[in-house]
């Protein structure tokens, strides 16, 4: 690889460290994560999981969940050997949405959206579906197993908030 292209890359890649808004800063790394190509092939597991890192910091449970998404769209696609990003992605949202959905925020963004809780998690469903296809393609049968039960456990809670 030329010397020039890893010095623009680099370049790219201190200019987007230096976006101040996590958001932004997400999503521009997250759309060019190929060019770490340039760099050295390594640099995609370390990348994968700062950005998965990286998205926690994100307020909104719904927005946190598609970014996640996002994420592992764009690493399946990059660099599909590469899973240590995904159960993370996995668990992250799950937790962000569990603990989350029930906050003030949240209850308040939905008034203000003139919105109920079914609506709400049905905005979830392609985000959660298309994390778990990411995470289900080629894993072992142990792992299969237990996001089985997550799911089983998910969906017995959104039953549970449906409902009331």
């Amino acid at each position: 690889m030329p010397e020039s292209a890893k010095e623009t890359c680099r370049n790219w890649f201190y200019k987007i460290a230096s976006i101040r808004e996590l958001l932004p800063r997400f999503y521009v790394e997250t759309a060019i994560l190929r060019c770490y190509s340039f760099l050295a092939t390594d640099e995609y597991s370390r990348a994968l999981v700062r950005l998965t890192a990286m998205s926690r910091g994100i307020g909104d449970p719904l927005v946190a969940a598609y970014a996640r998404c996002y994420l592992c769209r764009v690493g399946i696609l990059v660099a599909p050997s590469i899973r240590d990003h995904l159960m993370p992605c996995f668990h992250d949202l799950l937790l962000t949405f569990t603990s989350q959905i029930a906050s003030e925020s949240v209850q308040t963004a939905l008034t203000i959206q003139r919105t109920t809780i079914p609506h709400y998690l049905v905005l979830y469903a392609p985000a959660l579906d298309w994390v778990l296809c990411c995470l289900a393609h080629d894993a072992s049968e142990s792992l299969l197993d237990s996001v089985l039960q997550v799911r089983l456990f998910l969906f017995s809670c959104l039953t549970c908030m449906c409902t009331v």
